[in-house]
């Protein structure tokens, strides 16, 4: 890349993978892949079986590996844009994809600053709270701890037992070690008797988030466990993995366009898409500062998916919280007779077309009465219902789920497990509403990267979810901010949203807020 010594030329080209991706977004995305398909040859793998490293090669072998590759990348060029063709899949959709990648293009380039000296004072603040976490755990759990610690030494000893001789080996006593899923699942199963929370496919005990949420505070420990994962995973993802990452006071991210069967935008290096949005650790947003002169502005699309879910199925209710500013946890709480938290937690459910079964655990009530409630759920939300239908039906029929842009999302027309079937259902859905929603922010990016960057007036970050992040000249921020949010109500408007979106553009900032 540029800041390693290497020019990008700056136009659009035609990346075959990006295409690959829209050919078939379950198929693995590689120039390997097409080259088996085609012809079984194995000059890459004799090539690396006769060579340890590409500088020890001989020339002539070097310049065959090339032109084979350069050959089979044509032959897999012709081989996708032909695929594309057979489906349907718009010229349109393809240039879409290109040029999300080329504005990305620009921050890969360029970089982001990185305030050093505040990412390193986070980083201190988090290490503090993991020592004092970990004390109040040896605490909480001090009786049941030490006898686990114990046994595990004196497992390890008779592991460690030598019969020649019979010499023991010295073997310093352990201690808990609190990142350890399978010593957690001792000490909370084993030890304090906790009752065991089973993986759903495997039906193996497990300590993972959704376990430790399960067991709720039936015991001091559960608490404190869940905070320390929370503060580990900061402390590596976020704060180490920008230390790591850092080159001078920069970061040089990746992003990947076909990083998702959706097509939402992935992240890596770090993968800011997993910093928190709100709560106390959203300040590690903060570490992400502009250039001298220059200010932050990110804009939300607001209730995208419920926008987009409006669109496809003209539900009264759902129209009615766009319209009316009707809360749909009011909604839903009126229509069952339930209280509001608990509708609350059934929006989130049933939008993940969860079943009956799971609603009668949600509100503690036999299954027949969940069938009730689940009945009557979906017959408030009528029109979503019958649009959720018609996504099962074309499973079922062997049919893509076509997004706005034109995307589809593929799924097997067979399926050896009944929950394989069911999660397809869930994730066609999620690929329409989702997927939709995705490509309208990805438009919306690429516009005002263009208008950023023809004026003169900064550069356009990143996406994460339904936010725009933009950097602007602090002199002309207002322009910018009215510039943001009028491509973002005109990507809506341009593809034929039949309900208008909703933008809200925040205030300039020295760094990334929210």
């Amino acid at each position: 890349m540029h800041h390693n010594g290497i020019f990008i030329k700056p136009e659009i080209v035609t990346d075959a993978m990006l295409l690959d991706h829209l050919a078939d977004e379950n198929r693995p995305h590689s120039l390997d892949s097409h080259i088996q398909e085609i012809s079984q040859s194995t000059y890459k793998k004799d090539f690396w079986e006769k060579y340890d490293d590409w500088n020890n090669a001989d020339e002539s072998d070097k310049y065959n590996y090339v032109m084979m590759d350069v050959v089979y990348t044509q032959y897999a060029h012709e081989r996708i844009e032909e695929s594309l063709k057979k489906q349907g899949i718009s010229i349109d959709l393809c240039q879409h994809v290109h040029k999300l990648a080329f504005a990305l293009l620009d921050t890969r380039l360029k970089g982001l600053r990185i305030d050093v000296k505040k990412l390193v004072s986070l980083g201190e603040e988090l290490f503090s709270l993991i020592k004092e976490t970990e004390q109040k755990m040896l605490c909480s759990s001090q009786p049941q701890r030490e006898l686990l610690e114990l046994n595990m030494w004196s497992e390890a000893i008779e592991k460690a037992y030598t019969p020649k001789g019979k010499k023991w080996k010295e073997i310093p006593k352990p201690s808990l070690n609190f990142a350890s899923s399978a010593q957690i699942g001792r000490l909370l199963y084993d030890y304090i008797g906790l009752p065991e929370q089973l993986n759903s496919k495997t039906k193996k005990r497990t300590v993972d988030d959704d376990a430790l949420e399960k067991l709720g505070d039936a015991h001091p420990l559960l608490i404190d466990l869940r905070n320390y994962r929370k503060y580990c995973k900061m402390q590596s993802a976020f704060i180490d993995g920008i230390r790591d990452k850092l080159e001078g006071n920069r970061i040089y991210p990746d992003y990947n366009v076909n990083g998702t069967v959706t097509g939402r935008l992935s992240h890596a290096s770090p993968n800011v898409a997993q910093i928190p949005s709100s709560e106390e650790w959203a300040k590690i947003r903060n570490v992400f500062i502009p250039e001298d002169g220059y200010d932050v502005i990110s804009a939300d699309y607001g209730m995208l998916e419920v926008v987009i879910a409006a669109h496809y199925s003209q539900d009264p209710n759902l129209l009615k919280i766009i319209n009316e500013g009707a809360s749909k946890h009011d909604i839903t709480a009126e229509a069952l007779g339930v209280d509001r938290a608990s509708a609350k937690t059934l929006n989130f459910a049933l939008q993940y077309q969860c079943g009956p079964n799971k609603v009668a655990k949600i509100l503690g009530v036999s299954s027949k009465e969940g069938q009730y409630f689940y009945d009557k759920y979906w017959e408030t939300y009528s029109g979503e219902k019958r649009v959720i239908d018609e996504c099962k039906k074309r499973i079922d029929d062997g049919l893509p789920i076509i997004t706005l842009y034109g995307r589809h999302r593929r799924f097997p027309k067979q399926f050896a497990q009944q929950w394989e079937k069911e999660a397809a259902y869930r994730a066609g859905y999620s690929a329409l509403i989702q997927g939709s929603g995705a490509d309208l922010t990805s438009e919306a990016f690429y516009l005002i990267a263009k208008w950023l960057k023809d004026n003169g007036l900064g550069r356009a970050w990143f996406t994460v979810h339904d936010e725009i992040l933009v950097e602007a000249d602090r002199a002309a921020t207002g322009t910018t901010q009215r510039q943001l949010e009028h491509y973002m109500l005109s990507v809506g408007k341009n593809r034929g949203l039949s309900i208008d979106l909703i933008v809200e553009v925040s205030t300039p900032s020295k760094f990334w807020t929210k």
